[in-house]
């Protein structure tokens, strides 16, 4: 399959593009979940019509106090 076709056959003309504005009725609560993400369900205005499409949300913490070494850590272990 070519690199510019998605998975059910649709040309795609940028596969890094903002399509924020385009996605509507997420679901209230998520219908499914992992280890540091939630998934919802969405509906997509696609130039092809709409379509149903699943939404995955990052969970993210806010940083503790006392982590603010993290930079120092951080270029200690990965170079």
């Amino acid at each position: 399959m070519s690199n510019d076709i998605d998975g059910i056959g649709l040309a795609t003309v940028d596969l890094m593009a903002n399509i924020t504005h385009e996605v509507h009725d997420l679901s209230l609560r998520p219908v499914g979940y992992g280890g540091y993400s939630d998934i919802y369900k969405a509906v997509w205005r696609s130039p092809y019509g709409d379509m149903q499409v699943a939404v995955k949300v990052i969970r993210t913490l806010p940083m503790p106090p006392g982590l603010d070494n993290m930079p120092r850590v951080r270029a200690k272990w990965c170079g």
